[in-house]
């Protein structure tokens, strides 16, 4: 079995995409991908798992076929408004004259070490900096000269509900849960390049459901959250308006929404209405029932965004996911929350035999939790809880004789980690 193959899944309000990649050299080479309409899944969280089980086991299908790999295991993304972070400390001494990865892991796990509620389970425990005797604001102590090390971490936790629904969700296709990653910090991998990390920027993961938001300063995160504004709620915003139906609502949206800018080169649009009738818009009536929608949803992330990139110079925003498409979108947030923004896709690193995915940043997640994966195996977890790993396959156990989709005919096959 091959070791070089990880797939991500990637469940969303809108959308469930499945991607299969493969490490070639130092780059990421797509091997092929599935998507299907989203169904169960509400403001990211699933609410029917039967429903989302068979949109999950359709996408697996379609990136299996496209691929020639059997996917047995993946990565999958969390999100939802069920996400919280905080900050924690931790300290030790440092055993021997220089600081060692034992030390590493010893002054982490010490850190981690805090009260999580019992509904509530530890998804990330991320280093922010370190002090070694005193001396603060160090990133990277590995080989320095001490006695003490302490270190400030932001740990993310999740419901335990969501997470075990997204489990038994993928375990009706007969396919097991490596490790789960917020799905704003795995966009922030794909779309965002080191300098932006170290100089402070903020991502807008922009889903159907909800706004994931990832906030990195000084190479490290230094803030996630999630707001309960996205994509649906400009649909729903036309749609009663402009008294529609919500696919009416959305095909306006996706041809000639628009926030900011110049107006579509269309400045009349039919549109049938709620009552079969049609009728023809101005393409301003459009913009002006989209734009407060825009300018409420950046005020919102301003007031997450703002307390950890106060010094603004430098700074940006980047957005991300497929409700950011929304043109002017870019120019809006910029305005609100006060710093240069823009739209982000992939950065380099991948091979191109699917472009369509580099620049569609609807595919960010999916793309950077593969990278997730491949870091994660590599280094072991470094950042990431083993307890949770283990949990996952031991809920999986219990839900995995699902359906299959006719295996034992490709030409890899993903094992499960460990495997």
């Amino acid at each position: 079995m091959s070791r070089d193959y990880i797939a991500a899944l990637d469940i969303g309000t809108t959308k469930i995409s499945v991607i299969v990649g493969r490490m070639a050299g130092d780059s990421l080479e797509i091997a092929g991908y599935g998507l299907s309409p989203s169904a169960g899944v509400r403001k990211s969280v699933i609410v029917d798992l039967e429903a989302t089980g068979v949109a999950v086991y359709d996408a697996l299908a379609m990136a299996e076929d496209r691929s020639g790999v059997e996917i047995r295991s993946v990565y999958a993304g969390v999100a939802g408004s069920h996400i919280e972070c905080f900050d924690s400390y931790g300290a030790t001494g440092i055993r021997g004259k220089t600081v060692s990865e034992r030390d590493m892991d010893r002054v982490i796990e010490s850190a981690s070490t805090v009260y999580v509620p019992l509904e509530r389970e530890v998804l990330h425990v991320l280093p922010r900096d370190f002090a070694i005797d005193g001396q603060e604001g160090i990133l990277r102590p590995l080989g320095m000269s001490g006695v003490r090390l302490e270190a400030n971490v932001r740990i993310i936790t999740a419901a335990i509900s969501a997470m075990d629904n997204l489990v038994r969700c993928t375990a009706q296709s007969g396919v097991r849960i490596a490790d789960m990653a917020f799905e704003a910090i795995a966009s922030a991998r794909s779309v965002l390049s080191p300098h932006e990390m170290e100089s402070g920027v903020a991502v807008l993961d922009i889903g159907g459901g909800t706004t994931d938001i990832a906030v990195f300063r000084d190479g490290g995160l230094a803030h996630a959250a999630v707001i309960p504004v996205g994509g649906h709620q400009f649909t729903n915003d036309l749609a009663v308006g402009l008294r529609l139906t919500q696919a009416e609502a959305e095909r306006l949206k996706t041809q000639f929404g628009h926030v900011a800018g110049a107006l579509p080169s269309a400045r009349d649009v039919e549109a049938t209405c709620m009552d079969g009738s049609n009728v023809m818009f101005r393409a301003e009536s459009i913009r002006n029932i989209l734009e407060p929608r825009s300018t409420e949803l950046f005020e919102m992330a301003a007031s997450e965004i703002r307390p950890y990139l106060f010094d603004t110079s430098g700074s940006s925003v980047v957005l991300t996911g497929g409700a950011s498409r929304l043109r002017g979108l870019d120019r809006v947030a910029g305005a609100v929350i006060g710093i240069p923004a823009r739209v982000g896709a992939a950065e380099g690193g991948y091979l191109h035999e699917h472009p369509e995915l580099m620049d569609e940043p609807a595919y960010a997640t999916g793309l950077g939790l593969l990278m997730y994966g491949f870091e994660k195996e590599a280094s072991e977890g470094a950042y990431v809880l083993g307890a949770l790993s283990r949990k996952i396959k031991g809920i999986a156990r219990l839900f995995s004789s699902g359906r299959g989709r006719g295996r034992g005919t490709r030409k890899h096959v993903l094992a499960e980690p460990g495997a």
